[in-house]
């Protein structure tokens, strides 16, 4: 049955559980009418969720950290709904007391607006920097302020810039805010980062929820994912590994496929066997000769054969020649990325004798 915008929006407001007024429910309905050309009252359900999604902030889309990588989270579910609900009643407090710090009062400053909320992070953030320029502030004296105002709450300070992580209706990516000793902005920051370390909902929908009220959720599951290199004794060493946060058990074994499929896909392992325990034997046995050497290669892949032969592991895996020992690591290599792992004389291997 097609409806009138009004009242399609306040269908959508009601079964999302949030505000017909809110910006994220205004906007799944205009993007439902504009996809459409209608609006219909079967469709409510699906825009619901569309607004949810959006008030979560939660879009199939890589969030940066800081230290490299990425995060994302698994879209909202009725389980994850009454949870979200349940832990925000427990919350309540929580927020009251920091809004009655920062505002004067307990009812959240920008209701159900996480747009006015992030336009005034912004100003004040903005504000906050010039008057510490204003004071002639320099980077030691603000970590100085740090550890005073720790010592004083009794607590163990971080002094590297601190940042408040909000949403922005309008952006993919969370958002990150300078926030200053002293400030509310630097409270808040500490505030929600503490409780998200805690509890499934991320800093930034925390700050959300304390601003505007705006009903946080948490995600069924959190994937992140890091990589990059760390420089130790002089070796630059690849690393890489990933996370999974599970926050609800209501996840369907086709959304943990694509989960494993996607861990393999991050460390090159899609469409590629696994490596076996006579693989890893025979690649152990070559490093621990050196790995492949730049000069008397045929040598070398001769006495990998020899030694070989003398394992064990080459009843399920033989050789018949150097040749063919040398090719065998090239394929491992292929597969493995071995010279990136081990590094050093394993770029040797390609050359001819």
């Amino acid at each position: 049955m097609r409806m009138e915008l009004r009242a399609f929006r306040e269908l959508v407001g009601r079964a999302s559980g949030l505000s017909e007024e809110s910006d994220f429910v205004a906007g799944a309905v205009v993007a439902e009418a504009q996809a459409r050309g209608e609006l219909r009252q079967e469709r409510a359900t699906v825009v619901a969720n569309d607004a949810r999604r959006r008030a979560a902030g939660y879009r199939q889309v890589a969030v940066h950290k800081e230290q490299g990588g990425s995060s994302r989270d698994l879209g909202p579910s009725p389980d994850a709904a009454f949870l979200s609900r349940a832990l925000a009643k427990r919350l309540g407090p929580w927020a009251r007391k920091l809004r009655e710090e920062g505002f004067g009062s307990q009812h959240a400053p920008f209701p159900e607006d996480l747009a006015a909320a992030a336009l005034w992070i912004e100003e004040q953030s903005e504000a906050d920097g010039k008057e510490w320029q204003r004071q002639g502030v320099s980077t030691f004296e603000a970590e100085r302020e740090i550890l005073r105002l720790s010592d004083e709450a009794g607590l163990v300070a971080r002094t590297e810039v601190r940042y408040l992580k909000y949403i922005r209706p309008d952006k993919e990516y969370r958002q990150m805010a300078g926030a200053f000793p002293g400030t509310f902005l630097w409270r808040l920051s500490r505030e929600t980062e503490s409780v998200a370390e805690k509890i499934a909902f991320p800093p930034e929908v925390l700050v959300g929820f304390v601003l505007s009220g705006s009903q946080p959720m948490i995600s069924r599951v959190r994937i992140t994912k890091t990589h990059g290199r760390r420089k130790v004794a002089q070796e630059d060493i690849p690393c890489r590994s990933v996370t999974l946060e599970f926050n609800t058990a209501d996840l369907s074994y086709e959304e943990l496929r694509a989960l494993y499929g996607e861990i393999r896909e991050f460390f090159g392992a899609t469409d590629k066997e696994r490596l076996s325990w006579p693989e890893f034997d025979f690649i152990s046995l070559v490093e621990s000769m050196g790995g492949p050497p730049r000069q008397g290669k045929t040598r070398f892949w001769r006495d990998v054969l020899q030694r070989w032969n003398e394992l064990p592991a080459s009843k399920s895996s033989p050789l018949s020649s150097w040749l063919s020992a040398r090719n065998k690591y090239v394929r491992l290599d292929g597969r493995m990325k071995l010279r990136e792992s081990f590094g050093s004389n394993a770029a040797a291997v390609e050359g001819r004798t």
